[in-house]
């Protein structure tokens, strides 16, 4: 995928919507020069997202969560020169919040219970 944007989603912004590049089941992918607005993870995998997946020279405005693996451990993923700036709605209006964010995390519960997402992933390298 390259040189593509989301922008101006309309919708709420809560669990499941508002990801924009979202690589889910799938390995040997390219995400590059792409753009992203008022998206809640802009640049994520999900489960069984074996890799190689990586995601180059990408932009996120007003992003208003984080971007990396999302749940149930994706694996080898590389996320090279990204940029993200967070935001949230007020009102609104979109207010510049700094730096967005990127994460591998323990987002908590059991997946193998189907509870929660645990952690995020594993064998991912940001540049």
């Amino acid at each position: 995928v390259e040189d593509c944007s989301m922008t101006n989603p309309i919708s709420h912004v809560a669990s499941g919507r508002r990801y924009a590049f979202s690589i889910d089941d799938s390995e040997f992918v390219l995400v590059q020069r792409c753009f992203s607005s008022q998206g809640r993870h802009d640049f994520v995998t999900g489960s069984r997202t074996m890799g190689p997946t990586v995601f180059v020279d990408n932009f996120s405005q007003d992003l208003v969560d984080d971007n990396g693996p999302h749940l149930w451990y994706s694996t080898g993923i590389l996320l090279d020169s990204m940029k993200a700036l967070k935001a949230k709605p007020v009102d609104g209006i979109w207010v510049q919040m700094g730096d967005g964010h990127f994460n591998v995390q323990n987002r908590g519960g059991n997946p193998a219970t189907g509870q929660g997402h645990g952690w995020s992933g594993a064998q991912v390298m940001f540049w």
